[in-house]
């Protein structure tokens, strides 16, 4: 995470850096704009975390570099600090 910060901040990468919502876990960073893998380059924009038409869980459990329990945990706590409030 500190390296993709170094990167976008000095120029030596194209990375659009978001504001830290919640650390939920050691592989997973709820962000102003979605949800990013704390690990390796993968991003959820947030649209597509709270439109709920797309089984995030189900998907992301197929990939062998993703703990299920703990995308489960981000994904459920995105999706509640993303939520748009309501009036």
């Amino acid at each position: 995470m500190v390296r993709l910060a170094v990167s976008g901040r000095s120029g030596r990468a194209a990375v659009s850096l978001a504001e830290v919502i919640e650390l939920p876990n050691p592989q997973w960073a709820v962000c102003t704009d979605g949800l990013r893998c704390r690990q390796r380059h993968y991003h959820i924009p947030a649209l597509r975390l709270i439109a709920g038409t797309e089984d995030w869980p189900a998907y992301m459990s197929r990939h062998s570099w993703v703990d299920p329990a703990l995308f489960k945990e981000a994904y459920e706590t995105a999706r509640e600090l993303l939520r748009p409030a309501r009036p």
